[in-house]
């Protein structure tokens, strides 16, 4: 229990206030974020239904600040080239979904928003999606036991709301 530097933590029954003290490594760079993952693919199912549903398809507008300042806050720009640039044709399907204004969908896509932007910030206290935080994101949706498609759809997803500024550093 107590060696020649003070107190070893290896092994078991060793005591320290009454309690076992176990080896336990706190990896501080994990890929374990959180972010609540069974609505997330609640919204991803239901965005792509009411998508379906829209007979008049409108085109994709957004009222954001230069996507290119926006790559150079976030450390984005070839990740940008590389992934999203391809994705934009279809933000078309999810804004015209938002804009159905269903109150319950609104309300559970700004929840979405939320968690997300928090498991952002909880990386490293900062507001910036870097690619290495959008991967982190990302393992999230690898590691369910979801179809290829719907892991596409929810990287998509993460996709829009960067480029629409609803995550990610934005400022002016």
């Amino acid at each position: 229990m107590f060696g020649n530097k003070g107190q070893e933590q290896g092994g078991k029954h060793n005591k320290q206030a009454g309690r076992d003290i176990h080896d336990i490594t706190h990896n501080h760079f994990d890929d374990d974020i959180s972010f609540d993952l069974v609505e997330t693919e609640k919204i991803i199912i239901d965005l792509y239904e009411l998508s379906e549903k829209i007979e008049t398809k409108a085109d994709f507008t957004y009222d954001r600040i230069k996507i290119e300042d926006k790559n150079k806050q976030n450390f984005m720009e070839d990740y940008f080239k590389a992934k999203i640039e391809e994705d934009i044709v279809y933000f078309k399907e999810i804004q015209e979904v938002l804009y159905l204004n269903d109150e319950d969908f609104i309300d559970r896509f700004t929840y979405i928003i939320r968690t997300i932007r928090g498991a952002i910030i909880a990386i490293d206290n900062k507001e910036d999606l870097t690619p290495g935080k959008i991967n982190k994101i990302m393992n999230q949706f690898y590691k369910q036991d979801w179809n290829f498609k719907k892991k596409l759809k929810a990287e998509r997803l993460i996709h829009f709301m960067y480029f629409s500024c609803f995550i990610g550093k934005k400022e002016v």
